[in-house]
């Protein structure tokens, strides 16, 4: 278990647990509040759900001026039968009030460089406010990226990230969301609970989305007000953010019940370094790229793909990403990058040239570079510089003529 796990464990041994003697947390968070109306809610917190709702929700930006508050609550989905909910509660309840168990809190943790604990605070009270002071206590610098200031973190990623974990959170296993700033070097958010996402599918847009969630009534709640994105939307923001600001990309990993979205902040080692030489990549290839650096697996197509882009080098049979300048292969014609390609691999098919030449011309569709490819390899063969020497026109190989 690393640093940030063992710390976790330390500070969360006070979470509430689910008993059996209750069906509280039969969705918990679905739960009618007695004898609590509009005026127990937080005044600025009911402000800032408004402004919310209504950044995506315009066209009822002239009717919410006649709104009350039970009408805000009611068309954001944070009542059940015109009641207050324990989701409402939760997310604008005054603090002095306390509907909720005090576990129900953001906690800002600060590690210094050897993991230990440097400073901590509990942040109580509504949560759509919360979550806004809890992200501002993180250190934030800036640096220098092809002539602009770019910031370590966003503060609206942190907030997004918070509201996830706020969303997901099992208010069966307790209530506190964790947020762990390791000094200049990352923020790992932490909550209770499950996720199926990973940030290749969440980018792909090829996720199945987290697992369900006990507390669904607060999700699509947060959701139709427009406070979290949809399923799997703000990891992928989150990592073309990253993507595009030349940082190592976040990562997601679920163990013992927890789920830890981590924010890497330190410009360190290749693959920033690599990013900075090979600026316009696609988030597919950078994806690649950087399960090639972090040693997670890779085909040897993949990899093979990557050297032929310039993005990578092979040393002993090893490939690892290069810090230099994009090689030749993107200046040169597509007609000879096609002909360098073949040349370094012996034989290649026209898949493979298809993969080099959608990188050369990422403003153009499949079908597109479908036909460069075949239009290319037809020229050459006609040119007596490259034949076919197995299959059909599409599964052929072609090589080069000695």
């Amino acid at each position: 278990m690393d640093r940030i796990g063992g710390v976790i464990m330390r500070i969360n041994e006070n979470i509430p647990r689910r008993t059996s003697s209750s069906s509280v947390y039969d969705d918990w968070t679905g739960n009618v509040l007695r004898d609590v109306d509009a005026r127990d809610l937080d005044p600025e917190a009911k402000r800032a759900l408004k402004a919310v709702y209504l950044r995506t929700h315009p066209g009822d930006e002239e009717a919410s001026s006649d709104w009350d508050d039970m009408e805000l609550l009611s068309r954001t989905g944070f009542l059940k039968s015109r009641k207050i909910t324990v989701a409402a509660a939760m997310m604008l309840g005054k603090e002095s009030e306390q509907l909720v168990p005090k576990t129900v809190c953001i906690r800002w943790t600060l590690l210094d460089v050897d993991g230990r604990v440097e400073d901590s605070r509990e942040f109580h009270g509504p949560m759509l406010l919360s979550v806004g002071q809890a992200a501002s206590m993180v250190s934030n610098s800036s640096y220098t990226l092809e002539g602009r200031t770019v910031s370590t973190y966003r503060t609206s990623l942190l907030m997004e990230a918070l509201y996830n974990a706020v969303a997901y959170q099992d208010y069966s296993s307790g209530g506190t969301v964790d947020l762990v700033e390791r000094a200049h070097e990352s923020v790992t958010v932490v909550n209770r609970g499950k996720t199926s996402i990973d940030i290749r599918s969440a980018v792909t847009q090829t996720s199945q989305g987290r697992s369900v969630p006990p507390n669904m009534f607060l999700v699509k709640a947060m959701r139709g007000s427009g406070i979290v994105p949809g399923t799997g939307s703000g990891i992928r923001g989150m990592a073309i953010s990253h993507m595009s600001r030349h940082l190592p990309l976040p990562t997601v990993r679920s163990w013992d019940g927890t789920v830890e979205v981590t924010i890497p902040g330190a410009r360190r080692g290749s693959f920033p370094r690599a990013l900075d030489a090979h600026p316009g990549l696609e988030p597919s290839t950078i994806l690649d790229m950087w399960d090639l650096d972090r040693g997670a697996y890779v085909s040897d197509r993949t990899a093979n793909r990557l050297v032929s882009l310039g993005l990578a080098e092979i040393n002993g049979g090893v490939p690892f990403l290069t810090t230099e300048a994009r090689g030749r292969e993107m200046q040169v014609s597509d007609r000879d990058a096609v002909v360098e390609l073949i040349g370094r691999y012996g034989r290649v098919t026209r898949a493979d040239v298809a993969l080099l030449l959608s990188d050369r011309h990422t403003d153009k569709d499949e079908k597109q570079i479908s036909t460069m490819a075949t239009n290319i390899l037809q020229g050459l063969r006609k040119s007596g510089t490259i034949e076919k020497t197995e299959g059909s026109t599409k599964s052929a190989c072609y090589k080069l003529v000695m």
